[in-house]
């Protein structure tokens, strides 16, 4: 990526793909953190990232039962509120992440 500028950015919840140098790519639900853009070079730091090898599918579908309620019912300011749709999104990406 020559010719741009310096960047940092903070990350949301959603599906990053990395193009491999030797061809192929790889995709992965990542949560948080931070990105940066230095040098030619793209560097992401997240608080959490998820595969398709990674992923519990069974533990995570009755966890989204929890979280959908947590939410439906919760108000949105509350604090617990707020870390349950973050987690409802992570979820909700991975959801996307297997069906593609």
């Amino acid at each position: 990526l020559p010719q741009h500028t310096k960047f940092t950015g903070i990350l949301g919840t959603g599906i990053l793909e990395i193009e491999k140098s030797e061809g192929g790519s790889q995709r992965m639900v990542i949560s948080g953190g931070v990105c940066t853009f230095v040098a030619g070079t793209f560097t992401v730091l997240a608080d959490s990232a998820d595969t398709l090898d990674s992923v519990d599918r069974e533990n995570y579908s009755a966890e989204r039962q929890e979280l959908k309620q947590l939410v439906d019912q919760g108000k949105t300011l509350d604090p617990e509120w707020a870390v349950a749709r973050a987690k409802l999104a992570r979820i909700e990406a991975i959801d996307e992440l297997i069906a593609h």
